[in-house]
């Protein structure tokens, strides 16, 4: 129960992470902000249908025993969920929901692969040991409650610098619960350590597997075989740093630098993707609207991306161009090399 509590507070934690960096650093004002309550834990210990409860918004369900007769109606076969977040209750006057998020039991009659334990299942036996993956699955569950669809889903891309293909599964698509907990590829979420970026571009890359055309454009000495960038982003400025080191844990050496002045804006690019939306029911009291007109929804939170080209200024003086493609979930750098347009760096 410790560690439980313990998961559902970081994946909480991590959404409102993640909402207040959007404000923080697009300093985009929505008309409707998520991400900005205070989660309250409550004890539900001998009440029975908590999520009914009057100060009760959100139950946590951990395991077949815990739900009672009108849930399991509802989900008609648990075993078919490894995690599902359920709307119960929705206040349209002040646009408040209120629910339960389940999580599978792992092991016994109603486990979530019932049907295919043992040696032919393709998921891991008894996952939620592992606390990555409990994690993991809550996090995408805690999405649902903050108004997060199903999108996107699992990509296998090949990269040259990184050796062969990749597989990319974005957080909040339909297929990630049971991506984190099967066999093939649960290795990869086993360590509970800080989840990348959900709607903001990350700000610092690292690639080691470095391609002959990458080592080449930054003319790296032999014993560099590490390329780090760093961005910082806000609506008024970027700033990109360059630097190598031997291996991923060397010393940083500057490669060069790029600032807003060299950023050519009419060739960047910012790319935005509505992905929370909130409902205005006709009785609700929270917004008020000129001509006292709801519209039907409101946007709250987007995903944001940025695609621009820089010039390229190494510590000797010399320029370079960089074309930077940044995305929550991906980086690409491509540059020139014999006259050459060619992806340099590229990673997830």
């Amino acid at each position: 129960p410790a560690t439980s509590r313990r998961l559902i507070a970081q994946a909480i934690l991590y959404w409102k992470t993640e909402f207040k960096r959007v404000k923080d650093t697009m300093q985009t004002t929505f008309t409707a902000e998520v991400g900005t309550q205070e989660f309250v834990e409550v004890d539900c210990s001998g009440t029975a249908n908590a999520y009914d409860a009057p100060n009760v918004d959100l139950t946590f369900q951990l395991g077949y025993g815990t739900l009672d007769d009108k849930q399991k109606a509802f989900l008609a076969d648990p075993r078919k969920y490894i995690g599902i977040a359920v709307r119960t209750d929705y206040d349209e006057v002040n646009l408040r929901g209120k629910g339960f998020i389940y999580i599978s039991s792992d092991r016994g009659p109603n486990r979530f692969d019932a049907d295919t334990v043992g040696s032919g299942s393709p998921f891991v036996e008894t996952p939620w040991q592992l606390e990555g993956l409990l994690y993991r699955v809550l996090v995408h569950e805690m999405g649902h409650v903050f108004g997060l669809p199903h999108m996107g889903g699992s990509v296998q891309t090949y990269s040259s610098s990184h050796g062969g293909y990749q597989k990319t599964v974005s957080l909040m698509s339909e297929q990630y619960p049971e991506e984190v907990v099967q066999r093939l590829t649960y290795n990869g979420f086993t360590a509970v350590e800080e989840l990348k970026p959900f709607f903001m571009p990350r700000t610092e890359f690292r690639e080691c597997a470095l391609s002959d055309t990458a080592v080449r454009f930054f003319k790296l000495p032999t014993d560099q075989t590490c390329v780090h960038v760093k961005f910082e982003l806000s609506t008024k400025s970027v700033e990109v740093s360059l630097s190598s080191s031997t291996g991923e844990r060397g010393a940083l050496v500057p490669l060069g630098h790029a600032s807003w002045k060299d950023w050519d804006k009419d060739n960047s690019k910012l790319n935005m993707e509505m992905v929370v939306l909130v409902r205005i029911t006709p009785k609700q009291q929270v917004f008020t609207f000129p001509g006292g007109v709801n519209p039907p929804f409101i946007v709250a939170t987007m995903i944001f991306g940025l695609d621009f080209p820089i010039k390229f200024k190494t510590t000797s003086g010399e320029e370079r161009n960089l074309y930077f493609r940044l995305a929550p979930q991906s980086y690409e750098a491509i540059g020139t090399v014999d006259d050459r347009v060619l992806l340099l760096l590229n990673g997830k």
